[in-house]
């Protein structure tokens, strides 16, 4: 189970982040997403590696939801992705992938209130269902004038944290350095100012 402390400070870390990709594997029972980040260390500048890729183990339930975004307007039916390779593969037709904001993203299932009865995909690995939720989306564009919103919940009983190498980060640490950045930034910190960001750039990306 996640602490209440450190749930609240994934859902900080987790605030801004950008979804790029996300994978099942069924016969693990394990999602991975692969995000960009805000990232501040303890000591010295913004992380110039904004990667990280979440592993959610003892997957339960996994759920997409497509949908055409109007931008104002309301949100078109669900979109059918047959399998988890039309999932990928929609992935990799994308060209624009906006952050997801709320700062609530873990066990709190509101977030689908205005879901329809059935989304895009559906999957249940098994009969009881995991501890905890992830709730994650992206605004996103397959072209110019294609606009979607794509979200997904993630039934799950652990967590893991890698760098873009694979190496291993605590889920503390990974919490963490997104709980000071946003606390730096309040705080006028230096290290996360606009010019500071501007130095930073956008990092290495997933694609």
């Amino acid at each position: 189970m996640l602490p209440d402390q450190l749930t609240n400070d994934l859902n900080t870390a987790l605030n801004e982040a950008t979804v790029v990709g996300v994978d099942l594997d069924p016969a693990a029972a394990t999602a991975r997403l692969l995000l960009h980040v805000l990232a501040l260390p303890e000591r010295g500048p913004i992380d110039p590696d904004p990667r990280r890729a979440l592993t959610l183990t003892g997957v339960s339930d996994f759920q997409v939801l497509l949908r055409k975004d109007p931008f104002g307007g309301d949100f078109g039916p669900a979109i059918p992705i047959q399998d988890l390779d039309e999932l990928a593969s929609l992935f990799g037709r994308l060209d624009r992938f906006q952050p997801m904001y709320g700062w609530r993203f873990l066990n709190n299932l509101d977030l689908t209130g205005d879901w329809p009865p059935e989304p895009s995909f559906n999957l249940r690995l098994r009969p009881e269902p995991a501890a905890h939720t992830l709730y994650w989306f992206t605004e996103c564009s397959q072209e110019a004038d294609s606009f979607f919103c794509l979200e997904g919940v993630i039934r799950f009983d652990g967590l893991q944290v890698e760098l873009a190498d694979r190496i291993p980060v605590s889920v503390q640490q990974f919490a963490a350095d997104g709980r000071r950045w946003w606390t730096s930034l309040y705080a006028n910190d230096p290290r996360v100012s606009s010019e500071a960001q501007i130095v930073a750039g956008n990092g290495p990306r997933w694609r």
